[in-house]
């Protein structure tokens, strides 16, 4: 009988047949062994598969899917697989630190209200560069990476509280996904981590940030694959959270200052090569293509608006928390519309 393991690690992995040996290396030699790895392939077509089954550790369980089915919903497999009484997620291209679980369980454990805790994820170089101390929220529900893009300088080298963390390096409790639920998988791409943050946050769960626990992560400003995709799943799962969740007077505050002020920064920074929108007009995207795609987002919704709204009467009876702590979230843990536009 198999001694059942305190932490769960699901790693989604598709096409990484260049990356996930040195991803699951750095979590075999964790000093921390009481835990399992849950590999779920999104239908890879390389060597993925191949180079898994390669290491043969007791510890890793591999299921594979035939086709991709989203980051949310192939996470949402291996959380439902998982076994641990506190389950991580972990990206296929990243490398932890030996001790990244051990300082996770440490924080946790004397943190019984904390159902989440952040990671302090670095981009390689000399010096590294911050991705993510935690993600940051703007008032109409989109979000960043906490310092994604500054030098690491110390100036994140302190636990406290952040919003959430990001889902390349997360650390959950079972007891508030037992309660909260897994990742909506309608977002499929970008945005889980936010959607499922802000629900543990509704249901009453805080998150902390263990700067001890690192991680190296490469720079998300490389070119993508497909940056229209990106653009236009961001706002649109930006626009279901803001339906499920934000409070009616922030989604009229949303509606006219807060995403207009955003779009306007965010026009601004394609002009000047800035953040997700100066990336994506150097990766060969027009200024009417960005406008198209936001569009676009914007009118996907419509056909979902009653299931949306259904969710938001859900969520509006099973909150723990008043409207008013949920508009002092923007303050405590907001980011400002020029500097949501620039960083990347």
């Amino acid at each position: 009988m198999s001694v059942t393991p305190e932490i769960s690690i699901i790693v989604v992995s598709w096409n990484g047949e260049n990356v996930i040996l040195n991803c699951l290396e750095s979590l075999l030699a964790q000093s921390f062994s009481g835990f399992e790895i849950i590999v779920i392939d999104n239908g890879s077509r390389d060597r993925t598969r191949e180079k898994i089954r390669s290491l043969s550790d007791p510890r890793i369980i591999l299921r594979e899917n035939r086709e991709n089915l989203g980051f949310a919903a192939a996470n949402n497999q291996g959380l439902d697989r998982a076994r641990g009484r506190y389950l991580a997620l972990f990206n296929q291209d990243a490398r932890a630190d030996r001790h990244w679980l051990s300082e996770l369980l440490r924080l946790a454990e004397s943190n019984p209200r904390a159902g989440m805790i952040a990671s302090k994820v670095l981009r390689p170089g000399v010096p590294p560069t911050l991705d993510s101390a935690g993600l940051v929220i703007y008032p109409d529900g989109l979000n960043r990476t906490r310092g994604g893009g500054e030098p690491d300088s110390g100036q994140y080298d302190q636990i406290e509280e952040v919003f959430a963390p990001s889902g390349s390096a997360a650390f959950y409790r079972r007891e508030m996904l037992a309660r909260t639920g897994f990742f909506d998988p309608a977002c499929f791409l970008y945005g889980e981590d936010i959607d499922l943050g802000f629900r543990g946050r509704l249901q009453g769960w805080t998150c902390l940030y263990q700067p001890r626990a690192s991680v190296f992560h490469p720079d998300p400003a490389r070119p993508a694959l497909d940056p229209r995709r990106k653009i236009y799943f961001v706002e649109r799962n930006r626009i279901r959270l803001a339906l499920k969740y934000l409070p009616f007077s922030a989604l009229v505050s949303g509606f006219f200052y807060s995403t207009p002020k955003r779009y306007l920064f965010q026009g601004l920074s394609y002009r000047n090569g800035r953040g997700p929108a100066g990336a994506f007009r150097r990766q060969g995207g027009n200024f009417f293509d960005l406008v198209r795609l936001t569009l676009r987002a914007h009118f996907s919704i419509i056909p979902d608006i009653p299931s949306l709204l259904s969710e938001r009467i859900r969520w509006k009876r099973e909150r723990r928390v008043s409207p008013r702590e949920i508009l002092s979230w923007f303050r405590k843990f907001g980011i400002s519309a020029r500097r949501i536009s620039d960083q990347n």
